[in-house]
């Protein structure tokens, strides 16, 4: 190995043996490096040697566009591990709309950041959402970061450091108050008219369901995908292992969303809701036999929350049919679903509670993210801080002065 000027270009000059009629042969690689003078290139050529003896070989002609596939590949839907779907689906999105368009045919090694900026800026240019333009970061960042980490490009050639993450308007969410909330699970438990023993099973059911998600705070699709294994009874743990991908007659199901992530999957449940489950697995049973008497094919999933026929509560209806409808019956503001765990883990910050044991239980890896995710300003408990700030200052001498001041008319 040596290195070798060409053209006014500098190289790594690799001999590498080859077979050429039966007969071993060796035959030169002319690998390019970014180099000024003959010293650059030797700093370059032990560089290389040195990653090589460390089994590390950066293919000094890799674009974006092929790193990108194989992090696809590799990473996303790795065949061990693999990202949720609906995960995948926002990568390859973000990668085939705003990034490979703009940049995929560029060499990593020749990457700079201005380039990355651009693909920011012509996201822009095209009035993209806030959130569109934060997930194409997020995008850039975890393809990246997982590049670096698997020693597929040098850590200078992750330049995503030095660009700015987009500065977006913080979405304004409705969240349920804790006030609320008793108000709330009474429409959702008060009967309807003229309703059927199956009616009024489900409607125990949904009031479960919805003390489940205060307590827990769980996306509305792992709570539908619940099932009695998931539970540990003896210790009062719930495992987060599965999510509904689609309901129907043949339901499917998907690992949840943070398997992947540092931060456990499993989450304490409160006495009262360990004895509601029990008693929603007991009316189950009951709901089995009613489907049998009726004729109905019973298809056991092993799910917790189930619709006449085992199979899982669609979590659209879930949320249109049953979670708004209750919002409306209470005189509420209208939200989707979603906001209740929006709405829980605000109100726990909002209590003083330990910002980690927060970021467990949304199984978040990232606090951060999670603070600028979930937490929202609430205008009332910043309200209530002004008032103890108040406090502090409202009997001292100066401020009382301030009653006895008399204004002077000038003219």
């Amino acid at each position: 190995m040596a290195v070798a000027e060409k053209n006014g270009n500098w190289y790594i000059v690799q001999s590498q043996p080859v077979i050429i009629d039966g007969k071993k042969q060796y035959k030169n690689k002319w690998i390019p490096i970014s180099a000024k003078t003959k010293g650059e290139a030797e700093d370059k050529e032990r560089d290389f040697k040195k990653k090589r003896s460390q089994g590390i070989e950066i293919d000094p002609n890799l674009t974006v566009y092929q790193l990108s596939e194989m992090w696809m590949e590799q990473h996303v839907k790795s065949p061990v591990n693999p990202l949720a779907k609906g995960t995948a689906k926002f990568y390859r999105d973000k990668l085939d709309t705003h990034i490979i368009p703009v940049i995929g045919a560029k060499k990593i090694r020749k990457l700079t950041i201005d380039d990355l900026d651009e693909v920011l800026n012509t996201c822009a240019k095209k009035d993209a959402k806030d959130t569109t333009l934060r997930g194409v970061y997020a995008t850039m960042s975890a393809m990246f970061n997982w590049a670096q980490s698997k020693k597929k490009i040098d850590k200078d050639d992750n330049l995503m450091e030095y660009v700015d993450r987009p500065v977006v308007a913080e979405r304004e969410y409705t969240l349920l108050q804790k006030e609320d909330i008793p108000k709330f699970l009474q429409a959702v438990i008060t009967p309807h008219k003229f309703e059927t023993k199956y009616a009024q099973d489900q409607r125990y059911m949904y009031l479960t369901m919805f003390l489940m998600e205060l307590t827990t705070a769980l996306r509305i699709d792992e709570l539908c995908g619940i099932r009695e294994e998931d539970i540990d009874f003896k210790n009062k743990v719930l495992y987060v292992r599965q999510q509904i991908t689609s309901a129907g007659s043949n339901p499917t199901f998907d690992p949840v969303k943070d398997r992947r992530n540092k931060r456990p999957d499993k989450i304490p449940l409160t006495g009262f809701i360990i004895e509601a489950i029990k008693s929603e697995l007991k009316a189950k049973e009951e709901k089995k036999v009613e489907a049998e008497k009726k004729g109905l094919i019973w298809k056991e999933y092993g799910l917790i929350f189930t619709n006449q026929t085992g199979g899982p509560v669609d979590s659209k209806n879930l949320n249109t049919r049953t979670f708004k409808a209750a919002l409306k019956k209470a005189g509420l503001p209208m939200m989707k679903f979603h906001n209740l765990r929006h709405s829980v883990l605000t109100i726990l910050a909002e209590s003083n509670e330990d910002p980690n044991a927060i970021c467990d239980m949304a199984r978040h890896a990232d606090i951060n993210f999670m603070k600028r995710t979930y937490i929202h300003k609430n205008v009332e408990a910043q309200r209530g801080a002004a008032e103890k700030l108040e406090e502090l200052v409202a009997n001292s001498s100066p401020v009382k002065s301030l009653s006895k001041r008399k204004t002077e008319n000038k003219i």
